[in-house]
């Protein structure tokens, strides 16, 4: 049995560098105190990242190729109101809206049976889990699909056990240290599973970072375990804060993650695609 399980995180819907799909029409009141309908105008980042977010959704259906297509979304699906400055919109139902319109497209493909979301950061899901669960309602009531909010999920797909969740480490502070900690993370969570008399899993999904990292590790023992961690790259521009807490690195990551799991193995897809942030001039 072949199934292939798509994996996003950090769209934040709802900032003017977060993903919106173009499509997306939300309703203010008119002069005479009607609902008035308009789209909002897309930034130039929002249709690099909706060009590269359908472009990828299209590529993973085409790998399903007719096989079950399963979708996880590893939180931050709006951006909140914690900080409003950027945000296209304050108000939680637009939104939660803008969310929905981006999460949809992968349910429409007849093949897709399942989809998580998982909880992400309070300052993002307008505290306790509302967004998520009320963009899962929304889908499941439109889909009749399985559409489910978790906030640390241990799956089991095909024979491979995922252990997903938002929050995990970091990149690392420099580039000859980049995935260090990762590693050190993988380690952590697979020994306490060792110590428990479990199998760790297989594979470890986190994100939070909006970067791409993938570490493998084996531990050697009275048998071997192989266990893979990614942190996931976003769809949300470069903010301020960003900028900031990053120390102005000059490139972002936006993509995608396919994984194909036949006869119980697995293959891990990178659908990444790196942008340099810099001005270029010549004076």
């Amino acid at each position: 049995m072949r199934q292939i399980v798509g994996i996003s995180a950090d769209i934040h819907s709802g900032h003017k560098l977060g993903l919106l799909n173009p499509d997306t029409t939300l309703w203010q009141e008119g002069p005479d105190g009607e609902e008035v309908p308009y789209k909002p105008n897309p930034t130039e980042t929002q249709k690099i990242t909706w060009v590269e977010y359908s472009t990828n959704m299209g590529l993973i259906r085409e790998m399903a190729a007719g096989d079950d297509l399963i979708v996880l979304h590893a939180g931050d699906v709006t951006w909140g109101n914690r900080h409003p400055e950027g945000s296209i919109t304050t108000r939680m139902a637009d939104q939660v809206l803008m969310a929905y319109d981006c999460l949809l497209p992968w349910l429409q493909y007849q093949n897709t049976q399942h989809m998580r979301l998982v909880s992400g950061t309070g300052a993002h899901d307008f505290g306790e889990s509302s967004a998520d669960l009320l963009v899962a309602k929304m889908l499941k009531n439109q889909t009749e699909k399985d559409v489910r909010v978790v906030g640390h999920s241990l799956l089991e797909i095909g024979g491979v056990t995922f252990d997903v969740a938002h929050h995990g480490p970091p990149p690392g502070s420099r580039s000859w240290l980049h995935g260090n900690v990762a590693r050190y993370y993988l380690r952590d969570v697979m020994e306490r599973a060792i110590h428990q008399g479990q199998d760790p899993p297989q594979l470890v999904i986190r994100g939070h970072y909006h970067c791409y990292v993938h570490e493998t590790l084996t531990i050697r023992g009275y048998k071997d375990w192989t266990s893979h961690l990614i942190v996931l790259p976003s769809y949300c521009g470069f903010t301020n804060f960003a900028r900031q807490a990053t120390k102005s690195v000059s490139c972002i990551e936006f993509g995608s993650v396919a994984v194909e799991i036949c006869d119980g193995k697995l293959e891990i897809v990178p659908l990444v695609k790196s942008f340099d942030m810099r001005r270029k001039e010549s004076l």
